[in-house]
């Protein structure tokens, strides 16, 4: 009986010219996303609260920008490994971007709440 899960799937694919500028196109752009990622998380990190929703959106703004650092090189070398590490990097980096971005919807609401409390208690104490 053949052991299913030690075999290697093996993906080919032609790299012609439209895809490799289509690669190299992508890394750009996941450098780009990343960078602004990067930026904006360092912006949220400027309050301590925010810094809960600020810091996994840094760390995924730099998996996605190492992620289109390998996309490039699997334009330029035609390497598979390259791919797979661009791959595992956008994954990763994507996964941490939603966690940071639902951390940050539940602190936007929690604000809204707060601060509609606080509006209730002004106008009923005559504020």
């Amino acid at each position: 009986m053949e052991d299913v899960f030690s075999e290697k799937k093996v993906l080919e694919m032609e790299m012609d010219e439209t895809l490799t500028k289509q690669i190299r196109f992508i890394g750009i752009i996941q450098q780009v996303m990343g960078v602004l990622n990067i930026i904006s998380g360092a912006f949220m990190c400027l309050t301590i609260i925010g810094a809960a929703a600020g810091v996994p959106i840094i760390m995924g703004g730099i998996s996605v920008f190492k992620s289109g650092g390998f996309m490039s090189d699997t334009a330029l070398n035609n390497s598979g490994s390259s791919l797979k590490e661009a791959l595992g990097n956008l994954a990763k980096g994507l996964k941490l971007l939603l966690i940071g971005f639902i951390i940050w919807i539940v602190l936007y609401i929690l604000f809204f709440v707060v601060v509609m409390i606080l509006g209730v208690f002004a106008s009923a104490s005559g504020y």
